[in-house]
C-alpha cells in the first residue's frame, strides 16, 4: 500500500478539487484530498464527506437539508497513446431530511475494478444547484495478509518500494489456504528508509529519442526547456491550441533533429479563459439582448460559457451562442455551438446561465443571444469560457535545445514504443 490523492471534479456548474491545493471561485472550491490508497481490492469503498453541501456526514457551515447528485469516479489509463479517464465506478449521491422525519443518505461508491493507480477523480455533476464544497474523503478496502513462516525466534526485516519488482514465486504460495487457518500474529515495527537505497533511473529501456523529421512543413514552433532529468510534463498554451490540430496529430518535440517520444493527457481541469465582452445595441430586436465574446486566438478548445445575471427577480430565458466564423470568401457565416433554457425560480441568486458548447469553435468571436420576450432585459456579468486543456508527457533531461512542433495539417499521428512503459 502506497500514500495516494484523491482528487475531486465537478461538471459546470459544479466543483473542482485538486491534490494539495485550495482554490475557491463560482464554479466551487478546491481543496486538498489524500487518503491511503485503495490497492487493488475490488471490493473497495467509498465515501466522502462535505461542508456547505454534506457529501457524507455533516459538517456544513451551510446545511442544505436534501440533495441528489449524479457522480462517478474514475481513473486514468492509456487508450491508444492518450492518457485518459476510465469511469470504474457510478451512482446517485443523494441526501433526504424533511421536518420530523429521519434523515435518510447514500454517500458513498463500491469500486468494482481493480486500479493501480495513486489518484481518483470523482466527477459530480451539480447541474444548476449550488456546487458541493468536499470536507474530507474516506476510503475503505480489505487489507493484504501477508503469510510467512519463521524457522527462529527473533527480528524479520518486510522490505517493500520497488515497482520495478516482480512479483515472487514460492512453495508456499500453494498452500495460502491453510496458512489462514494456523499461525500466530505479528505485527510490524516503524517503517525506516532503506540506507543502500538508489533511485531508479526512470524507464532505463526507453530511447530517449526517436526518428529522423524534416521540420520544414510545420508552420509553427516553440522552446521546451527542461531544469531536471527525468519525466517530464508541459502543459499546451492557448496559443499552441489554436493553431494545432484538435487531435494533436501535428504536435512533435524534436531535439537535434531527431523526435523525442511523447504522449498525450487530457484528464487536467479545464482552464478559465475570460473574454472581452461587448453589448451590442439591438433596436430593431428589443427582444433580444445580444453580447460579442472577443477571444485571443482562433479555434480554441472551448468546452462551455458560463454568466451570472444580476437581478434576483424571477425570469425564464432562452440562451444561444454562436460562432461568428467566416467562409472562404469572408463573409460571415455564424454557426450555433451552444443552447440552453435559463431559469430562477427561487428566492436565493439565480444560478449561473451555463452552456455546453458542441463542435469547434473557429473563429475567434462568439455572439450570445438571450430572448427577453416581452420582459425587461438581462443585465449580465461574470462572463468565463472554459478552456479544455491539453498536456504532453515525455521523458527527457537538460541539453540541447528541444522545440515543439505544430501547425502541420498534413502531418499524421506519430507513433511511439514509450506507450508500454510510459503510462499514468
Amino acid at each position: 500500500m502506497t500514500a495516494g490523492h484523491l482528487q475531486f471534479r465537478s461538471t459546470v456548474p459544479g466543483s473542482c478539487w485538486r491534490p494539495n491545493s485550495h482554490r475557491t471561485s463560482r464554479h466551487g472550491s478546491s481543496q486538498s484530498a489524500t487518503a491511503r490508497k485503495p490497492g487493488e481490492n475490488p471490493g473497495s469503498d467509498f465515501d466522502c464527506q462535505g461542508a456547505t453541501s454534506t457529501c457524507g456526514k455533516s459538517r456544513s457551515r451551510r446545511q442544505i437539508p436534501s440533495l441528489s447528485r449524479q457522480a462517478l469516479v474514475q481513473t486514468r489509463s492509456l487508450v491508444q497513446g492518450e492518457i485518459q479517464e476510465q469511469s470504474i465506478a457510478n451512482g446517485t449521491l443523494f441526501r433526504i431530511a424533511l421536518q420530523g422525519q429521519q434523515p435518510a443518505s447514500h454517500l458513498d461508491f463500491r469500486l468494482g475494478a481493480q486500479f493501480v493507480e495513486p489518484e481518483l477523480s470523482v466527477v459530480v455533476d451539480n447541474r444548476n444547484s449550488p456546487p458541493l464544497e468536499i470536507e474530507s474523503v474516506t476510503v475503505r478496502w480489505v487489507p493484504p495478509v501477508l503469510g510467512f513462516v519463521a524457522p527462529l525466534h527473533g527480528a524479520y526485516t518486510l522490505r517493500f518500494g520497488n515497482a520495478a519488482a516482480l512479483a515472487p514465486n514460492y512453495d508456499l504460495t500453494a498452500l495460502s489456504a491453510k496458512l489462514r487457518r494456523v499461525g500466530s500474529s505479528v505485527t510490524a515495527g516503524p517503517i525506516e528508509p532503506n540506507p543502500n537505497y538508489r533511485r531508479p533511473e526512470s524507464l532505463p529501456l526507453l530511447e530517449p529519442l526517436a526518428g529522423a523529421i524534416d521540420v520544414g512543413p510545420w508552420q509553427y514552433r516553440a522552446a521546451v526547456r527542461m531544469s531536471e532529468s527525468g519525466i517530464q510534463r508541459i502543459t499546451l498554451p492557448a496559443v499552441v491550441l489554436s493553431h494545432a490540430d484538435p487531435s494533436s496529430k501535428d504536435l512533435r518535440l524534436v531535439r537535434e533533429g531527431h523526435q523525442i517520444p511523447y504522449l498525450v493527457e487530457r484528464t487536467a481541469p479545464t482552464q478559465e479563459l475570460h473574454p472581452i465582452l461587448e453589448p451590442i445595441a439591438n433596436e430593431k430586436e428589443p427582444e433580444l439582448s445580444r453580447w460579442r465574446l472577443k477571444l485571443p486566438f482562433d479555434a480554441l478548445p472551448l468546452k462551455r460559457l458560463s454568466c451570472r445575471a444580476k437581478t434576483r427577480t424571477l425570469f425564464e430565458r432562452s440562451a444561444v451562442l454562436f460562432d461568428e466564423a467566416r467562409d472562404e470568401r469572408g463573409n460571415q457565416a455564424r454557426r450555433e455551438v451552444g443552447r440552453a433554457i435559463w431559469r430562477h425560480t427561487g428566492s436565493e441568486a439565480p444560478p449561473d446561465l451555463t452552456l455546453d458548447l458542441v463542435g469547434k469553435v473557429a473563429s475567434s468571436s462568439l455572439l450570445l443571444e438571450v430572448e427577453n420576450g416581452d420582459n425587461l432585459p438581462l443585465a449580465l456579468e461574470s462572463f468565463v469560457l472554459q478552456l479544455a486543456v491539453t498536456q504532453l508527457v515525455f521523458k527527457a533531461a537538460p541539453g540541447p535545445e528541444s522545440w515543439l512542433y505544430y501547425g502541420n495539417p498534413k502531418a499524421l499521428a506519430p507513433r511511439y514504443d514509450l506507450g508500454f512503459g510510459l503510462a499514468p
